[in-house]
């Protein structure tokens, strides 16, 4: 008991002190291609991003993902691509310091891939104004 004491009141006081959050976002391109080494990717229509971030005084950290989703039948939820992003920002004023890391996953579905998009990056990010 005397452990979950200061534990509640750190989470009730985490609001005061910072921001967290949600974001969801569905779109359909006409089309989405890729060109992956020599070969052309041609991704589904559809893609479901959802993410969250957290905002405490001058710093945010951010995660967000993309799945695209290939046509099923009725009320499916099919993802061949996903798109991870996770991020974390230092600002002063109107410049920002940030850590940025983006990777590319197929899907795998019954031990079969059906996406196409490997790898990804890192980056370190100095800005003005963005």
């Amino acid at each position: 008991m005397k452990k979950i004491v200061p534990l509640i009141s750190l989470l009730v006081s985490i609001p005061a002190l910072a921001q967290l959050k949600p974001k969801a976002m569905i779109s359909y391109a006409f089309p989405e291609r890729y060109l992956v080494g020599e070969a052309v990717l041609d991704m589904p229509s559809l893609s479901v991003k959802s993410g969250l971030s957290y905002t405490y005084e001058f710093l945010t950290a951010d995660f967000d993902n993309t799945f695209w989703v290939k046509d099923g039948h009725g009320m499916t939820f099919n993802p061949v691509q996903a798109k991870f992003d996770l991020g974390i920002e230092a600002r002063h004023g109107e410049i920002k310091l940030r850590l940025e890391h983006t990777c590319w996953h197929p899907v795998s579905t019954y031990n079969e891939m059906i996406g196409g998009i490997y790898g990804g990056g890192t980056w370190v990010r100095l800005s003005y104004g963005y």
